[in-house]
């Protein structure tokens, strides 16, 4: 192999799609989903904003629960107002509205001791969560007054004396889908692209024209290369823009569950699925899309590899949510599936760092193996044109010398 032919394919490669609407495309609907949807709650509070993000009405007689205690709990996203008028229930039905005048209604009940909590479902659940606890807290102080204790006593005895010490916090089930998406997808976009500029190369005789001067093997690793190139410069912009985000928006909290959820065993995995998947899925699509003729044909030349990707996701997602351990050590040994649910496995069973080089090892085998195979598939269909053609022309002489 001549790697200076293979980096001047890698470049064109690289070139022609950075070029393209495509990758700007890309870029553009990522940086939407990182700005918009990390910083979603700051964006909304910054347009939405007046004196306070929430209003919680209040009906409590004040004989029972001092009024100042309302005051201590409001905040500049929160204002508990304590309201005099003599009917809660039509407050209460309001908050059915688009756009109710209040968040919700808390109605203490002096006959039963107990407070109800009335809510309009549009909350975020950042505010709704911190809400509850203030309304569990207001609710203690609202219960023990009837006990002869002063509400600063009672504020005293129903402080959380309880600290908190997380240890791997992980849903490790929105781990494992986030960063099976993100290979899932991987694969459809630049994977399948490869597919695709190598079906319109032959299909335009330009492939043609190419391997005059370069090997099919120096071609189909040029292009692997020269795509892998255009998924790090998305995949680098998006994590310098998320991270000029978080400094804008003052987002850090997500970034810290984001760097917990993703622990250091489930990391090393994905990052070598996702260079595995990348290259086995790679040459799979170059060597069957080396054979069409026709662009017409372009839709069967996919149709296999597409169905064992989906196939391989979907058995992932099973394994998630109804995780089976011989399911997932079976999975492991399967080429092409393995890529998705080996993160599962990590995620779930934590195994060994010795195991977790041995499961990268069998699918770098597996890699090794299919491309062989996939490039020696590549080099006999890159160079045929017309197959069908050329058999139809041969059926035809067939039957002329039969007659």
């Amino acid at each position: 192999m001549n790697w200076k032919k293979i980096w001047l394919e890698t470049k064109f490669t690289y070139l022609n799609y950075v070029k393209s609407g495509a990758f700007r495309i890309i870029l553009f609907i990522g940086v939407i989903l990182i700005v918009g949807i990390v910083n979603i709650d700051f964006i909304t509070e910054q347009l939405f904003n007046d004196e306070h993000s929430h209003t919680i009405g209040v009906y409590v007689d004040e004989k029972q629960v001092d009024s100042s205690m309302f005051s201590a709990y409001s905040s500049e996203d929160v204002e508990f107002k304590i309201l005099n008028d003599e009917n809660p229930q039509k407050n209460i039905e309001a908050l059915d509205r688009v756009n109710p005048k209040y968040d919700a209604i808390m109605v203490f009940d002096d006959t039963t001791k107990r407070v109800g909590f009335h809510y309009n479902a549009q909350i975020d659940s950042g505010h709704l969560n911190e809400f509850v606890i203030k309304a569990e807290q207001m609710a203690k102080v609202f219960q023990l007054s009837d006990f002869g204790l002063d509400q600063g006593t009672i504020v005293t005895v129903i402080q959380e004396n309880v600290d908190y010490f997380t240890y791997n916090d992980v849903d490790k089930a929105t781990i494992n889908l986030f960063a099976n998406l993100i290979i899932f997808f991987t694969m459809f976009i630049y994977v399948v692209h490869i597919g695709n500029i190598i079906i319109e190369e032959k299909t335009s005789k330009i492939s043609e024209t190419l391997l005059s001067y370069i090997s099919p093997l120096e071609m189909l690793i040029g292009k692997l290369i020269g795509m892998f190139g255009v998924l790090f410069t998305h995949l680098s912009a998006f994590v310098l823009i998320y991270l000029i985000s978080i400094n804008v928006f003052d987002s850090y909290e997500i970034y810290d569950q984001i760097v917990n959820a993703f622990n250091a065993k489930t990391l090393v995995m994905m990052l070598a699925m996702l260079i595995v998947g990348y290259i086995t899925y790679g040459f799979l699509y170059a060597a069957n899309s080396s054979y069409v003729d026709t662009v017409q044909d372009a839709g069967s030349a996919s149709i296999v590899q597409s169905v064992i990707l989906v196939i391989a996701f979907y058995i992932a997602l099973i394994l998630q949510m109804h995780f089976d351990a011989t399911i997932a050590e079976i999975m492991k040994f399967t080429p092409f599936f393995s890529i998705f649910s080996n993160i599962v496995l990590t995620s779930v069973t934590d195994p060994s760092w010795g195991k977790i080089s041995l499961i990268i090892l069998i699918q770098i085998a597996y890699a090794i193996i299919i491309g062989l195979i996939c490039a020696k598939k590549f080099r006999k269909g890159i160079t045929k044109y017309d197959t069908k053609k050329k058999r139809k022309i041969e059926n035809v002489h067939a039957n002329s010398w039969g007659h």
